[in-house]
Parts: C-alpha cells; structure tokens; sequence
C-alpha cells in the first residue's frame, strides 16, 4: 500500500488489481483516497536511476548533474544519500526519487516506463 501523502500528480505507480503501473492523475488521486490498497509504490532499483537519467560513476554508486548529491545503493532495498549535516535519508520508491528531484530542481524527472 502506498501513503497517500507522498503522491503528488505525475508521480509512477503500480495499480495493484491489474499489475499496471500508471501515472497519477486526479482520478487516481480521488481512487487512492477511496481504496489506497489497489496502489503500490514502484521499488527503486538501479535500472530505473538509468532510465531516468542516473549514472553509475562507481559501483553502487549514482548521480545526476542537477542533484548535489549521490545515491548509493544500500541494503534496504533502496538507495540513501546524505545531506549537508551528515544526516542519512533513504528512497525505496520511484515516487520519492520523484517527489526529491522535484524538490530540488524544480523540474519534474522524467520517466519513461512501458505503461
């Protein structure tokens, strides 16, 4: 299940009853609110970072130009980066890697996944 509070518009995610995954709109905004059981979170793997535009600069290592900081890969299934107080902060999901670029940037991360 997914946490509705992290969603934003545009964000990836798996339609849970049809395997799908979809990106959000504000139909599925209002079917996440109703049953957010039918939606799950797109785990983080390396071959997304790749296909959203990450490179592998060492192993387990990644990076884009627009971010100040790499994510490495770590046991939790996910990725971790740290911020400037040394302080650990993790993403297991591409919706956060999303919602993080966002933030960021300003600019939305382009994801071109086979809907």
């Amino acid at each position: 299940m997914i946490n509705i509070n992290e969603i934003r518009i545009g964000n990836m995610i798996t339609h849970y009853p049809t395997g799908k995954l979809v990106p959000v709109d504000y139909d599925h905004v209002k079917s996440l609110i109703r049953n957010p059981e039918e939606y799950n979170p797109i785990p983080l793997k390396a071959e997304l970072l790749t296909i959203t535009g990450f490179e592998e600069i060492e192993k387990n290592k990644w990076n884009t130009k627009l971010l100040p900081f790499q994510l490495i890969a770590d046991e939790t299934d996910g990725f971790s980066y740290v911020l400037s107080d040394n302080e650990v902060r993790h993403v297991t999901s591409l919706h956060q890697l999303q919602n993080l670029y966002f933030a960021l940037t300003n600019e939305e991360l382009h994801v071109q996944l086979t809907l």
